[in-house]
């Protein structure tokens, strides 16, 4: 699943023309990922849907805004870097919700 969501990341800045080069896209998803490192495990020891919610919105959130922002910012065109930011931002917290149902499977 994890390499299924770098690979989405990898394609839509090919189609979009993103000056990213592969390495780059890794250590840019890879380091937003460590907010998936505090959320899963927080909400699992402690079951809460309120502190999942709450961790969402701040850590989730705030690494999903980084990870935008920084594929926006390697996009020539301003409007595909904005559809770029939101589908990676999207992918992002989709990916960390979709971690935080399949625990509780």
């Amino acid at each position: 699943i994890n390499a299924a969501y770098m690979g989405v990341v990898f394609l839509a800045t090919y189609l979009t023309d993103t000056r990213l080069h592969l390495p780059h896209i890794l250590c840019t998803v890879g380091y937003s990922m460590t907010s998936f490192l505090v959320v899963v495990p927080v909400t699992f020891w402690f079951t809460s849907a309120k502190l999942f919610y709450l961790l969402l919105l701040t850590v989730g959130l705030s690494s999903a805004i980084s990870l935008g922002r920084t594929i926006k910012v390697a996009t020539d065109d301003p409007k595909k870097g904005q559809i770029m930011a939101l589908l990676t931002g999207a992918s992002h917290l989709l990916f960390l919700l979709y971690l935080r149902w399949a625990n509780l499977a």
